[in-house]
Parts: C-alpha cells; sequence; structure tokens
C-alpha cells in the first residue's frame, strides 16, 4: 500500500515507541510545532491539521497549574487577589524582599496544606 504524504506533517516515534504527530511549518516567526491528536486520517487529526494551517490555537499553556491545597496553588492565589495587585505597588526594601521571596515558594508545589493552616 503506498504512503500518502501530507505537507508539514512531522511524525515520530518517543521513547515509549508512541508515534507522534506534528504540524510542523517553517515561517518568518521561526518554527510553529503543533501537536495533532489521534491516529493519522482520523476526523481529529483532520480538524487539529485543519485548524493549525488556519492559525487556530487549540493548546493554552498554564491554566491549571497547581493542585488545590498545594503551596503552589495558595501562592497563586495570592498573585490574582485586590490586596496583592495593590501592595505590589509600593515601593519599598520591605515589599521588594517579600516579593523575592513569594516568587521562590512557588518552586513548592508537592507540600499539601489543610484548611486550617489556609
Amino acid at each position: 500500500m503506498a504512503r500518502v504524504t501530507i505537507k508539514y506533517l512531522e511524525r515520530f516515534k518517543d521513547r515509549h515507541g508512541n508515534v507522534r504527530l506534528y504540524y510542523r511549518k517553517v515561517s518568518d516567526q521561526g518554527v510553529k510545532r503543533v501537536p495533532l491528536r489521534g491516529p493519522e486520517g482520523s476526523a481529529d487529526f483532520w480538524q487539529d491539521y485543519q485548524d493549525a494551517s488556519n492559525c487556530i490555537a487549540k493548546v493554552t499553556p498554564g491554566i491549571k497549574r497547581s493542585s488545590p491545597g498545594t503551596m503552589r496553588w495558595l501562592v497563586e492565589q495570592y498573585y490574582k487577589s485586590a490586596k496583592f495587585k495593590i501592595w505590589k505597588t509600593v515601593p519599598s526594601e520591605h515589599a521588594e524582599a517579600s516579593w523575592n521571596i513569594l516568587r521562590r515558594s512557588t518552586d513548592i508545589s508537592n507540600i499539601q496544606l489543610s484548611s486550617q493552616e489556609i
């Protein structure tokens, strides 16, 4: 059976033996590489291929960063709060030091907190 060549399709096997499919096009902004779902030729594959060729982004990175109850989740909630947004504009040495502590604490993602600690 003859194999059909699909323009801008990149396929390879990952280290686990799974076949990965990507839409890959080189443009003046750089290389655009979009993952495609499903086996090659399926309805999901063609839908993703069309979306990628029409520059419709489906992937939104960073929507769910952490699980509720973790230290990272708590810090993210604080970053979103009105108090933080007002406090962030206050220029002082103390504010800068506290800001650095908060920024470093986002690396702690697996600490579970109970409702009493929050």
